[in-house]
């Protein structure tokens, strides 16, 4: 009796033990390689360029915006059964984000009131410069004292009249 309890309880416990639905996990696969890709980094070194025509009494501005991308490859790969993406180190870089401005008549106008106030302020600037001359007291002529020649002395004082 002894005998048979022990071997009734060896096979509960081998059936308990061995007996499920599921599998074992099984050890990591290495990934397998898919297709390289390459993709393109985010915008930066962003920068404007303006065109201007003048033409006929009309201005015509033309805005562009201009970016520099990395280029970034990016390989697929299966592991576990799911697809994931590994992305490598930065290879080149490209111009990318170019974009042309629209509506931009505003602007247009906002640059020919800067130029004609400028042009306004160079005016009178040289008007002002050729009044008061550059820094001197003396008006501005076209004659100028020889190189080393000491100022002229100071006229003397009257002197005053002998007759009584």
């Amino acid at each position: 009796m002894k005998f048979g309890m022990q071997l009734a309880a060896f096979s509960l416990l081998g059936m308990l033990g061995c007996g499920g639905k599921e599998r074992p996990p099984e050890a990591p696969s290495a990934p397998v390689e898919g297709a390289t890709s390459e993709q393109i980094g985010a915008p930066r070194d962003t920068h404007y360029a303006a065109d201007i025509e003048a033409n006929r009494g009309r201005v015509r501005v033309v805005v562009r915006e201009e970016s520099t991308c990395d280029v970034i490859p990016v390989q697929s790969v299966i592991e576990n059964g799911k697809k994931k993406f590994i992305a490598g180190d930065p290879t080149s870089s490209q111009p990318c984000n170019q974009r042309v401005a629209r509506n931009v008549s505003a602007a247009q106008h906002w640059i020919v009131l800067a130029g004609l106030v400028g042009l306004a302020l160079y005016l009178a600037l040289r008007a002002l410069a050729s009044r008061i001359g550059l820094g001197t007291s003396a008006p501005v002529t076209g004659e100028a004292p020889p190189p080393g020649a000491a100022a002229s002395p100071p006229n003397p004082p009257p002197r005053p009249d002998p007759r009584p």
